[in-house]
C-alpha cells in the first residue's frame, strides 16, 4: 500500500505539475527528496525485509527437522 501510495503521489506531481516536486532538504548535500518517494522506499524495505525473515524462518525450519 506504501508503494502505491507513493506511485500515485509521484504520477498526480507529474500531471498536475510536469514535474515532482521535491522538499525535504533535512541534511546539507543529501539528495532531497518528498514524502511519496519516503513511502516507495520504505515499502519496498518493508517487503525484502519480510521475505528475508520468511526465508530465513523456513531455513531455520528445515534444519531441525
Amino acid at each position: 500500500m506504501m508503494i502505491f501510495s507513493g506511485l500515485i503521489g509521484n504520477a498526480y506531481d507529474r500531471i498536475v505539475y510536469d514535474a515532482v516536486r521535491d522538499w525535504l532538504d533535512i541534511i546539507p548535500h543529501f539528495p532531497v527528496f518528498n514524502i511519496a518517494d519516503v513511502c516507495i522506499s520504505l515499502g519496498v524495505s518493508l517487503i525484502l525485509i519480510t521475505e528475508w525473515r520468511v526465508k530465513k524462518k523456513e531455513e531455520n525450519k528445515k534444519h531441525t527437522e
